[in-house]
């Protein structure tokens, strides 16, 4: 059998900002281009960092830019780094600080696989104490040069192909991204989809938290 390696989304599965993140992105579009636009016509949930910026510039009327890319999301991380003011509307979700603990008693690999670029990943785990538990040079983030959640399932393939992948996130896309991995899905809804919603997509396991999971009794542990 091979080993196995869990990849972590953060945002609705891991953890909640408040909507720091969103935030942040509408400042900095605000700042930079001097316009606002309307925001319920972007998707967030389940997106790569680059891929909402694409939206914007759609909203916008706008070419890409790659300076312009690289101006966007300086301001981005600056203002997520101000939101670390309101630590006490970031929450950590439960079960989440025990199943990384069993994993890392384990010494199972862990990592993160995420839309988020790989600051704004560090801003927020590290802002909540959970950094130290993932292998952040083997994990994938948004900034990899994908455009969509597909991609990271082949990113992930590129590095970890002799790896059994289990998926933890809360969004269809991330079952997804088990099924292209040829891996398992463990979906949380403790984001933005019910576990109704969940269910639709065929999730491995489907859980209201991290919490409801009994590791100790999974036998995809290294012991």
């Amino acid at each position: 059998m091979k080993q196995p390696i869990f990849c972590f989304d953060i945002d609705g599965t891991l953890l909640s900002t408040g909507g720091a993140g969103s935030r942040s992105m509408k400042r900095a579009v605000e700042t930079l281009f001097q316009q606002k636009i309307d925001w319920k016509s972007v998707v967030m949930a389940g997106q790569l960092d680059p891929s909402i910026y694409r939206q914007i510039l759609l909203k916008l009327d706008l070419p890409y830019k790659e300076k312009q890319w690289e101006e966007f999301l300086n301001l981005y991380l600056s203002f997520l780094e101000e939101e670390k003011q309101n630590l006490s509307s970031w929450i950590v979700f439960d079960g989440v600080l025990e199943t990384l603990k069993i994993l890392s008693q384990n010494k199972a690999k862990t990592i993160l696989m995420t839309g988020n670029v790989k600051k704004g990943a560090w801003i927020k785990l590290y802002s909540c104490h959970l950094h130290a538990f993932f292998d952040w040079d083997h994990s994938i983030f948004g900034d990899d040069g994908k455009e969509s959640r597909d991609d990271l399932a082949f990113a992930y393939l590129q590095k970890h192909k002799n790896f059994l992948p289990i998926v933890i996130g809360d969004t269809p896309h991330d079952i997804r991204v088990g099924e292209l991995t040829g891996g398992m899905s463990i979906a949380v809804c403790t984001g933005m989809h019910s576990k109704e919603e969940l269910s639709l997509h065929n999730p491995h396991y489907n859980l209201f938290s991290l919490k409801e999971f009994p590791w100790h009794e999974w036998p995809y542990l290294v012991s």
